[in-house]
């Protein structure tokens, strides 16, 4: 639980592009393309 504090969620809604990084939750409702590495907690 502790890491959970130390992460924000993604959520990408459409069409977007992020750097990566390090997430709690990552939820993606259409296309996103990753630059870099991706590490979640969980996914949706």
């Amino acid at each position: 639980m502790v890491e959970r504090n130390k992460r924000n969620d993604l959520n990408v809604a459409g069409i977007s592009q992020t750097a990566g990084g390090e997430f709690h939750l990552v939820s993606i409702d259409g296309m996103a393309k990753v630059n870099g590495n991706l590490d979640c907690t969980s996914r949706k």
